[in-house]
């Protein structure tokens, strides 16, 4: 039983010998860089997504998609806008689906795509 024990601490010390070893002994010249006026940002990811679609989306382009029926290259991906108020009987849709207002549909519409309404 003993010696259960003491290869249980062992296996319990093991990951903080080279701590252990570094504290005791140290190596390092100079402590790592740390900014401690640095703060995070909580809205980053969108931040920098908001980027990027700026960086990819020409203003020019969605202008003239916005006028009519038009179409947006995005990452090599055609992205078709259109102008309607709502979804014909019978369609079939496996795009996204992003609308202003409220979401009007005919008889026997098949969204399988996301669909996202904002007001």
């Amino acid at each position: 039983m003993l010696l259960i024990t003491l290869i249980f601490l062992l296996f319990l010390l093991f990951p903080f010998l080279p701590s252990i070893k570094e504290y005791l002994n140290p190596r390092d010249i100079l402590p790592l860089p740390i900014d401690f006026n640095y703060s995070r940002n909580p809205r980053y990811f969108s931040e920098s997504f908001k980027r990027k679609l700026h960086e990819t989306i020409k203003i020019e382009d969605v202008l003239k998609a916005l006028d009519g029926t038009g179409i947006l290259d995005f990452h090599g991906e055609d992205i078709k806008i259109y102008h309607i108020d709502s979804i014909p009987s019978g369609m079939e849709l496996n795009k996204i689906i992003y609308m202003l207002g409220d979401l009007k549909t005919g008889e026997n519409v098949t969204i399988k795509g996301e669909c996202f309404l904002s007001r």
